[in-house]
């Protein structure tokens, strides 16, 4: 049996109610009578008396025909026993009821008690807090106070101060007229002075300055000349050049050089200028190659050594086999030692 104030259950208390079980009025008798009429218009299934069959009747004796009244007698009593437990569980029920009341009053005295006791610690350090501030008020009252004799008094001082200043100035104003005077017309001859030494270094230095300039200019002019009689005596000494040249092939002269890896080269007339601009070029260009394959490949003609760099900065200088075509010369391996080449494959992932 649960009730409002006995539910373990906090949402099924909203829908609950507490019966009441005093000696003038108890709800749970209520409801057990009004259940035994059932005013409630409960649907019950009754058990219907089985009907007997007249042959399987049979009379009983006279003595036994009271014993329905026996039963009535224990039935009453049972009821009784019964009504008699349930009043016991009221009153324990009331009893628990009341002693829980008793345990909330007492806490609730309890919550008071100590609500009490910290609203009283509250106010007292309030109070304090209060004492403490106005203190502070007083003594920052009397500091102000202080303060503005202070500066009531300073002020007067300063007044007077400046009294005595403002008559000084007046004196020194009237006598100083005269100095002030002397002094700027001083100042002005003075400055009249050195502005007009200014000048005249000025003048000097530019003086000297267009005398230079005028000297650069027909130096220039004169290096010009120079350039342009030498641009003229080049173009001279390469035309007669040219016209000596000309002269030997037409005589049978056969222009030759010798370049490693290309050997003796037969230069033809109209050559001898881009061989004379740029030889190890000309010399790359009839081995089929570049011209820094050519450069390097001489290089390693020359000294055949490995050419990769060390930690130190140094150059490996191992020595390798040489090379002697610049066809068949690759850079990077061929002019690398075994262990710079395969540490160049790893860098560049081939």
């Amino acid at each position: 049996l649960a009730c409002r104030s006995q539910c373990p259950v906090s949402w099924h208390q909203m829908h609950m109610w507490d019966p009441k079980v005093g000696p003038e009025r108890n709800d749970l008798v209520v409801l057990r009578e009004t259940i035994k009429r059932n005013q409630l218009g409960l649907l019950v299934e009754e058990e219907t008396p089985q009907a007997v069959p007249a042959e399987r009747l049979q009379m009983v004796a006279e003595d036994t025909w009271y014993a329905a009244e026996a039963g009535k007698d224990a039935a009453a009593k049972r009821s009784e026993s019964h009504e008699r437990e349930q009043r016991q569980k009221a009153a324990l029920l009331i009893k628990q009821q009341r002693q829980r009341i008793t345990n909330l009053e007492r806490l609730r005295e309890e919550d008071a008690l100590k609500l009490t006791a910290a609203a009283e610690k509250e106010r007292k350090a309030l109070q304090e807090e209060i004492r403490t501030l106005q203190q502070k008020l007083q003594q920052q009252t009397e500091l102000s106070a202080s303060l503005h004799a202070q500066m009531t008094a300073q002020g007067e001082s300063f007044q007077k101060a400046r009294e005595e200043m403002s008559k000084q100035l007046r004196a020194l104003e009237v006598s100083g007229r005269v100095e002030i005077g002397a002094a700027r017309e001083q100042f002005e001859h003075e400055a009249q002075a050195r502005i007009a030494a200014a000048i005249a270094e000025y003048k000097e230095q530019v003086a000297i300055r267009d005398v230079e300039l005028a000297y650069r200019n027909e130096l220039d002019a004169q290096l010009e000349e120079e350039i342009q009689r030498l641009k003229t005596e080049c173009e001279t000494l390469r035309h007669s050049g040219d016209r000596v040249l000309e002269e030997l092939s037409r005589q049978g002269v056969v222009f030759m050089a010798y370049h490693p890896g290309a050997g003796h080269l037969t230069i033809a007339l109209q050559d001898l200028a881009r061989y004379r601009a740029n030889p190890l070029a000309y010399a790359a260009a009839k081995c089929f190659v570049s011209e820094e394959q050519y450069r390097q490949w001489l290089e390693h003609y020359q000294k055949p050594a490995c050419v990769a760099a060390l930690s130190s900065g140094e150059r490996c200088a191992m020595p390798l086999d040489k090379i002697d075509a610049p066809s068949r010369f690759v850079i990077g391996e061929s002019n690398c030692c075994a262990r710079h080449r395969k540490e160049d494959r790893q860098r560049t992932g081939s």
